[in-house]
């Protein structure tokens, strides 16, 4: 994990668990930078657990909600054909606990969540309804892209979503795994994804990243 900024940072951890259950597979980065109008905004940076081992792992979409979703993976879960997603679903709860107790200040997750679109680990990080399916909270954190163009995310019925750039290549295929999460506090105005050097090479080299650099402003 690293962080860089041209504001200070105030205040630099790494998050870490007590839970017997598990640690961080890569400690997440939290940080307290100052804007130069005295704002604070913590800034987290995290690295979920990989499938490297390609556990068996269900693929949800826009439709699905979070009742199915945890219907789903809770079995795959207890039959051990998901330990690493089980591994992620842990770092996204301790991630959406540390967050929750500092909605005083805004806050920014930078992340490569191993994870695809609208997966539960998404939920795990920023929805209350996760944790108690009657609560009524609104979301802790907001997928940027999204904020940048709702239309996307709410398409009329009749019309066809652009389809959202990769950001990973597995066997040819592109993946979105790196997101940016935003609180309510931020308006997002542009949100890019820089890939051009996957261009020619979607599994990456020894001098670039096999990964798109998510950016937003």
């Amino acid at each position: 994990m690293a962080i860089a900024s041209k504001y200070p940072i105030s205040k630099l951890e790494t998050l870490s668990v007590t839970s017997p259950s598990f640690v961080f597979a890569r400690k997440p980065i939290k940080a307290l930078v100052t804007l130069p109008n005295a704002q604070e905004l913590l800034v987290y940076v995290c690295h979920l657990k990989s499938n490297r081992l390609n556990e068996f792992e269900y693929i949800f979409d826009i439709n699905d909600n979070i009742s199915h979703k945890k219907a789903l993976v809770s079995k795959a879960i207890e039959d051990n054909l998901s330990n690493t997603l089980a591994q992620r679903l842990h770092e996204a709860s301790a991630l959406f606990g540390d967050i929750a107790q500092s909605q005083d200040k805004p806050s920014l997750l930078l992340c490569d969540l191993n994870d695809k679109e609208f997966s539960l680990s998404i939920d795990a990080l920023a929805n209350p309804q996760y944790y108690d399916d009657t609560s009524s909270q609104e979301l802790l954190l907001y997928d940027a892209y999204y904020q940048h163009k709702p239309q996307i995310y709410n398409p009329h019925p009749e019309a066809k979503a652009p389809k959202r750039k990769p950001t990973s290549y597995f066997v040819g295929k592109g993946n979105v795994l790196d997101y940016i999460f935003v609180s309510k506090d931020f308006k997002v105005v542009d949100y890019e994804v820089l890939d051009a050097h996957l261009q020619d090479n979607t599994d990456g080299s020894l001098l670039t990243s096999d990964h798109a650099q998510v950016a937003r402003s």
